[in-house]
């Protein structure tokens, strides 16, 4: 796994340590939601284009490599992605765009992934 360097508050720029347990910052409450610092190097190393066109798995641990936690065997194999694509014709003659499509993200688990 391509180990967090850290975590950033996106609000205030506090960093915290990879090892705490803080899902927001304590300084700015809830809005104060953390990033993720990676050594992009290193990740690029175990993640890329060819990796993930050879990984299937329709689940959140397609990206191991890269996310800030070990994998747990207790951990439910999620699926998530492979969301559906609506072609939205009305819109895009609205807006005069060539194509315009709508991707249902709310069947993903957090309804946003």
């Amino acid at each position: 796994m391509a180990k967090p360097l850290g975590f950033k508050c996106v609000l205030c720029g506090r960093e915290f340590d990879p090892r705490s347990m803080v899902y927001t910052c304590p300084d700015c409450g809830p809005d104060g939601t953390l990033d993720v610092l990676y050594d992009h190097r290193e990740a690029r190393k175990r993640i890329n284009r060819t990796t993930l066109a050879s990984d299937n798995r329709p689940n959140l641990w397609r990206y191991e490599e890269i996310l800030p936690v070990e994998r747990s065997s207790s951990a439910p194999d999620l699926s998530v992605g492979w969301t559906p694509l609506y072609r939205a014709t009305s819109l895009s003659g609205k807006y005069g765009v060539g194509e315009l499509f709508v991707k249902d993200d709310g069947r993903n688990p957090t309804g946003s992934l």
